[in-house]
């Protein structure tokens, strides 16, 4: 399917932005959760409260899952807008590779994550309702889990990394070299190239 259109459509919009600031939630939800684990170890926390911490962010975790692979087969039958003509092509180059380094960490993030609490011995549940368990896709394995915690970790500042240089070649695109990347994206920044119609 092609598009006439210089931004992306309603649905390519909302899955991103959703996605977006899901993932940036979590990322701080996720520290704040290891630092209650902490806080339990020094006898500061509630059991309870550090287990529904941690259920809840699992619960977000696969829900991130499902967008991002929604968001996948939306990319993949619907063809993007094309960049603006001002992009040089190394950069062009690096944009497509950052684009398919999202996809694999906002799908493989979640995933790990999902390998590693079917590894763990403790089970996980959906909203932290114990009527409504995670399913397993994996039996215990203490060292296996330790290590996908690692992967996970990692690749969590991975993508906060990642996400810093996505904004910071927009607002570069945008401001400095007066390229409409940034309207492609934003509902309500209207692309140069209409107001000289």
């Amino acid at each position: 399917m092609s598009t006439d259109t210089p931004t992306y459509n309603f649905v390519a919009i909302l899955l991103h932005w959703l996605i977006a600031v899901l993932v940036v939630a979590m990322f701080f939800f996720g520290l704040y959760a290891h630092e209650q684990v902490e806080a339990l170890r020094a006898g500061n926390a509630e059991l309870a409260t550090v287990v529904a911490l941690f259920n809840w962010h699992k619960t977000i975790g696969l829900v991130v899952l499902v967008l991002a692979v929604l968001r996948l087969v939306w990319r993949l039958t619907h063809k993007p807008p094309p960049l603006s003509p001002e992009v040089p092509v190394l950069e062009r180059m690096l944009a497509r590779l950052a684009h398919a380094a999202f996809y694999v960490l906002i799908i493989g993030i979640p995933f790990v994550g999902w390998l590693m609490i079917s590894a763990a011995e403790s089970p996980s549940y959906f909203l932290n309702d114990t009527a409504l368990p995670i399913p397993e896709i994996w039996g215990d394995d203490r060292e296996f889990r330790e290590t996908l915690g690692d992967v996970h970790k990692y690749a969590a500042y991975g993508i906060m990394a990642l996400l810093v240089l996505h904004v910071a070649a927009a607002l570069k695109h945008h401001y400095r070299d007066g390229a409409d990347t940034l309207a492609r994206m934003v509902p309500f920044i209207r692309p140069r190239g209409r107001q000289n119609r």
